[in-house]
């Protein structure tokens, strides 16, 4: 019987790979599966978020999982006959590691010569026991569902590390789910060459979408060892059209073609499909990145204000950055 479990998996996984394509309109739904992650966790577990939670207006089964030590948050639900995963980005922790450039990778013992970005794993390592006995609750009701991963900005690097880890759990306890896709928006790099070669290999069903000249997914930078995983797919900044990159590697005719360091856009990042990534109206959700100590939503400011903080804070890190990548 572990036998024909583990083909049934194996089988489900390719049939998977062949079917994962970019949809806009699927796109959407992933994208607000994430902005509800960044609501209040009471709002969340209830499913009371205003438009966002009308978007999926039939998720249930909702369970939360959070820890403070970094800000880490995110959720899983039913909805759509699948159980949805997503992370929230940080409101703080992720621009700090990139204004302090905290590159400092860590061994990955899942796989020889991996390595990962310290900082992510240890955020994601802070949830990990809390997503795998929620997961397991929801697998015990619904034991043939698809798996589907979301997450944005520090929420996507934690759902790339998270995925793996559900891979190997999902083996492990022979469970007929699969995962049927991942899918990331403005996702940091997360790890070395070692590891995005080892990640494509489980789950090569991932889609990391970078909004025209978001500035996370170049950081950390390729010049000390970090490598991007999934396939790009790479909008424009009128998000009517896409680029379909080369799978599985960076390509220079992506997101990687913008060289230039003032290019970079930290709106871009905050802002998906012409919908802002946070919990509460667009512009608003700057100041969760830009401001440290805010843990839950954002604060609603004057805009000019906001523009003002996002503009400073901007040329800050575009300083830093060229600083970095000229030593």
């Amino acid at each position: 019987m572990l036998k024909f479990n583990k083909i049934f998996v194996f089988v489900l996984t390719l049939f998977a790979v062949q079917c994962v394509q970019y949809d806009k309109a699927e796109s959407l739904n992933y994208l607000f599966y994430q902005k509800a992650s960044y609501c209040p966790r009471n709002n969340i577990t209830n499913w009371e978020c205003g438009n966002i939670c009308k978007f999926h207006s039939s998720m249930k089964d909702i369970l939360v999982y959070y820890n403070d030590t970094h800000a880490a948050q995110g959720y899983l639900g039913f909805d759509r006959g699948q159980i949805v995963i997503t992370f929230r980005g940080s409101t703080r922790t992720l621009t700090n590691w990139i204004y302090n450039f905290d590159v400092k990778k860590t061994p990955y013992q899942k796989c020889q010569n991996c390595s990962v970005h310290s900082g992510f794993l240890k955020t994601y390592i802070d949830i990990k026991k809390q997503l795998l006995q929620n997961l397991d609750n929801l697998i015990s009701k619904y034991p043939a569902a698809p798996i589907i991963i979301s997450g944005h900005s520090l929420g996507a690097a934690v759902a790339t590390i998270a995925a793996i880890d559900i891979y190997h759990f999902l083996s492990e306890n022979s469970y007929q789910n699969i995962i049927k896709e991942v899918h990331t928006f403005g996702s940091p790099r997360v790890g070395n060459e070692a590891f995005a070669e080892y990640y494509n290999k489980l789950i090569p069903q991932t889609v990391r979408v970078v909004n025209n000249q978001d500035i996370v997914p170049h950081l950390p930078p390729n010049k000390i060892g970090y490598y991007h995983v999934g396939t790009e797919i790479w909008l424009d900044k009128e998000f009517n059209q896409q680029k379909d990159c080369q799978p599985f590697i960076e390509d220079d005719n992506c997101s990687k073609s913008v060289k230039s360091i003032v290019s970079y856009s930290f709106f871009d990042h905050v802002n998906y499909l012409g919908n802002d990534t946070g919990c509460k109206a667009p512009f608003s959700q700057v100041i969760c990145y830009l401001e440290s100590g805010i843990e839950e939503g954002c604060v609603d400011q004057d805009l000019e204000e906001v523009i003002l903080k996002a503009r400073n804070n901007k040329m800050r890190l575009l300083f830093l950055t060229e600083e970095f990548l000229q030593n």
